[in-house]
C-alpha cells in the first residue's frame, strides 16, 4: 500500500524506496556537457584511426587527414573502442544487445517515480513512457524487434498487474524504441586507465609468467598519454562520472577518488597481466618458436 502510494500503481510486491534517487535522460545529459566550454564536438566523421607521431596522438578519418591531434587522449568508443586500439591492445570487449519500448502514456495513470523490477519504466515524457531493457549476450544487432518489445511489455505487465490486459493487448509492430550494443568486459567491470604498453609490460613482469607470488616493484609500463574508458555495460551512466574522475586524477598526477584496490580492479593491464599469470603467453610463444 505505500509502495502504491508513493509510485502511482500498484507494484506486484513489495519493494525498496530509494528517497534521493532520481531518473535522467541520457540524450539530455550529453547535450548538457557538450556545452560547457572547452568541448569541441565534430560529428560525423567516419571510420576513425589512432596513431602516434612524436609526442602526440593524430586521429584521422578513412582518406588519412588529421581530424584531431593532442598529447593525451581517451579512447571512450564503447565497441568501438577495440577497433581504435587494435594494433595496441586486444580488449575483452563482448556485445550485450539491448532494446528499449516506448511506451505510450495515454490511458495510463501517471506515474510519480522510476519503477525498477526485472526491467524498469520511467515516467512518461513527451507521452510516452520508457520502458526496457532486454539484455542479449553476444548479439551486436541494432535492429528493433517486436519479440524484445514483447519482453519488455511481458516484463512490465507481470510487475505492474493492474496494466497487464492493457500491456498486452498492444500491437508491438506499432511501438517505437531503441536498440545498441553494450560494451561488457569479462568480469563485468569497466575498463578505466592508461592503456599498457604491451611489449614493454610483457618484458617487466615476464617473471610472473613462472611464478605469479613473485612482487615485481615497478610501474606498469603505458602508452604515453592514452587512457582507456570502456565496458560499462549497462552502467554506462552510474559508472561514467566516477570513471572520468579516475582518469582526469591520473592524467594530472592528483589524488585519485578511488582506492589503489579499485584501481587495479578497473584497470586496463588487469587481463593482459592475467593472460601472463596463466602462463598462456608462454606458452603460446613456446608454441609459435616449435
Amino acid at each position: 500500500s505505500a509502495a502504491t502510494e508513493r509510485f502511482g500503481v500498484r507494484p506486484a510486491g513489495d519493494g525498496i524506496w530509494q528517497e534521493a534517487a532520481g531518473w535522467l535522460s541520457p540524450q539530455a545529459v550529453c547535450r548538457a556537457l557538450l556545452r560547457r566550454s572547452g568541448i569541441t564536438l565534430h560529428e560525423h566523421c567516419g571510420a576513425l584511426a589512432l596513431q602516434r607521431s612524436g609526442d602526440h596522438w593524430h586521429v584521422t578519418d578513412a582518406n588519412g587527414a588529421v581530424r584531431a591531434a593532442a598529447d593525451t587522449i581517451v579512447v571512450a568508443a564503447g565497441m568501438g573502442s577495440a577497433a581504435l586500439l587494435g594494433d595496441h591492445l586486444a580488449l575483452p570487449l563482448r556485445p550485450v544487445r539491448g532494446q528499449t519500448t516506448e511506451l505510450p502514456a495515454a490511458g495510463l495513470p501517471a506515474l510519480a517515480a522510476t519503477y525498477c523490477h526485472r526491467g524498469y519504466i520511467a515516467p512518461a515524457v513527451g507521452g510516452h513512457h520508457c520502458i526496457g531493457a532486454t539484455f542479449a549476450p553476444g548479439d551486436a544487432g541494432v535492429d528493433l524487434r517486436g519479440a524484445d518489445h514483447s519482453d519488455n511489455l511481458a516484463a512490465l505487465a507481470e510487475a505492474l498487474p493492474d496494466w497487464a490486459d492493457a500491456l498486452l493487448a498492444l500491437d508491438v509492430s506499432t511501438l517505437g524504441g531503441r536498440a545498441a550494443a553494450r560494451a561488457a568486459t569479462p568480469d563485468y567491470l569497466p575498463l578505466c586507465g592508461p592503456v599498457p604498453a604491451l611489449e614493454s609490460f610483457r618484458a617487466c613482469y615476464a617473471l610472473l609468467a613462472r611464478d605469479a607470488r613473485q612482487v615485481i616493484d615497478a610501474p606498469a609500463p603505458a602508452l604515453p598519454g592514452c587512457y582507456l574508458s570502456a565496458g560499462f555495460g549497462s552502467r554506462g551512466l552510474s559508472y561514467a562520472a566516477l570513471a572520468a574522475e579516475l582518469l582526469a586524477s591520473q592524467v594530472c598526477g592528483e589524488i585519485p577518488p578511488v582506492t589503489r584496490e579499485l584501481q587495479r580492479a578497473v584497470s586496463p593491464a588487469r587481463f593482459p597481466l592475467r593472460t601472463l599469470v596463466r602462463g598462456e603467453a608462454h606458452t603460446s610463444a613456446k608454441g609459435n618458436a616449435a
